[in-house]
Order: structure tokens, then C-alpha cells, then sequence
């Protein structure tokens, strides 16, 4: 996808991928570019600002963070957002009115 992308050729985007994971290694995370399911994030960014309202969005943010660079979770995935959010500490039932809706 990255080579598609960028207009580089394939090895250079494996390289560019090897390279990033190392030095995420070296800081400590845990980084899985294999498993990254491509997603629209809009929705996502739309339960992060429920989030802020509510008090969690670094819990939130976290939350999503592992489960889309780690766990090869798609963040475009209504229930995978509900989930994660719930799992920090927002109400499952406000982020699907969330999702059902347009604010944020």
C-alpha cells in the first residue's frame, strides 16, 4: 500500500516499514505494520472528541492506538470503536449514538 502510495518501489517501502518498527522497538513499542487494516478515521476522530468531553480521550486514544498499530484492528469498524472506547471508560451506548449521528 505505502509503495502504491508514495510511487516507491517495493523493496524501498519494506525497508522504510523494517526501519520503522525498529525504532519503535527501540523505544519500547509494540509496532506491527503487517496487521494495519487501511481505514477512513473519521469516525474515530469523532469518539475522541466525545472522549475530551468526557475525560478519557488519552485512555481512548491509547486504546485505539493499540488496537489499529498492534492488534491489526480496523478503526473504521463501528463495534471495534465501541469496544476500545468502552474499554477505556466511556459508555458503549454514547458512542454509538455518536457513531448513529452527526456531531462532532
Amino acid at each position: 500500500m505505502l509503495a502504491g502510495k508514495f510511487g516507491m518501489p517495493l523493496p524501498q517501502a519494506v525497508s522504510m516499514l523494517e526501519d520503522l518498527s525498529a525504532t519503535a522497538a527501540a523505544e519500547g513499542l509494540d509496532f506491527h505494520p503487517e496487521v494495519q487494516v487501511p481505514a477512513n478515521t473519521l469516525d474515530a476522530h469523532r469518539v475522541l472528541h466525545l472522549a475530551a468531553e468526557r475525560g478519557v480521550q488519552g485512555a481512548v486514544k491509547e486504546r485505539l492506538l493499540l488496537a489499529h498499530f498492534t492488534q491489526g484492528e480496523a478503526l473504521g469498524d463501528a463495534e471495534t470503536l465501541v469496544r476500545r472506547s468502552a474499554e477505556a471508560g466511556l459508555d458503549a451506548e454514547e458512542v454509538r449514538a455518536v457513531l448513529a449521528g452527526d456531531r462532532y
